[in-house]
């Protein structure tokens, strides 16, 4: 597993629980997960996985499997990711985390998935939460650098941007077997898909 990542993941787990950080770790995973573009991982809805319920594997008020519907940029259709556990690493599962999130932020499951930093450390577990603003990827950004340079002692590392998440999607594609051509279509690259 990336020491980054599990940097991150630690920092999120060691402070006091604050749904903005755990918010962006989130974030982070499914950006990872499904080559997301900052843009598009910031303006997650609800929506974009209820229209998927076909794909879901829920017995026993137990979810195994969840799906997402992923549109950005120059997207011209909606792309499907079935999500799964990923019990081989838990630390990296977007699933497992993306569950806890909404069931922290005891989300109504509606709206926005994600929201600003000051809807999410205002939120409270005693009623029903429904965001109104999209956190903006400027805005994880800019929490991912101060994390990186303040806490995980990481020095002179490269600035993180909006790509820096589908790189890490390409990297684990082609590490574990996966062809260039395959990881591009997989990550939307436009050049495979139009």
């Amino acid at each position: 597993l990336p020491k980054d990542i599990l940097d991150l993941q630690q920092h999120v787990s060691s402070v006091q629980h604050r749904m903005w950080d755990f918010q962006n770790y989130v974030m982070i995973l499914g950006a990872i997960c499904h080559a997301g573009r900052f843009d598009g991982v910031s303006d997650v809805q609800f929506l974009d996985f209820s229209r998927h319920k076909q794909l879901f594997e829920i017995r026993d008020n137990k979810i195994f499997n969840l799906a997402q519907g992923v549109k950005e940029k120059c997207d011209k259709v909606w792309h499907t990711y079935l999500l799964c556990f990923n019990d081989f690493s838990p630390k990296m599962c977007y699933l497992r985390h993306l569950l806890v999130f909404v069931h922290c932020a005891n989300l109504e499951g509606k709206g926005y998935v994600f929201t600003d930093k000051e809807e999410a450390n205002s939120c409270t577990p005693f009623q029903a939460n429904k965001w109104n603003n999209p956190p903006g990827y400027q805005h994880l950004c800019d929490w991912l650098n101060a994390r990186a340079t303040a806490n995980l002692n990481h020095g002179d590392m490269v600035t993180f941007g909006a790509h820096s998440c589908r790189a890490t999607f390409y990297l684990f594609f082609i590490l574990s077997g996966g062809s260039f051509h395959n990881a591009m279509r997989n990550g939307r690259h436009l050049s495979v898909f139009y």
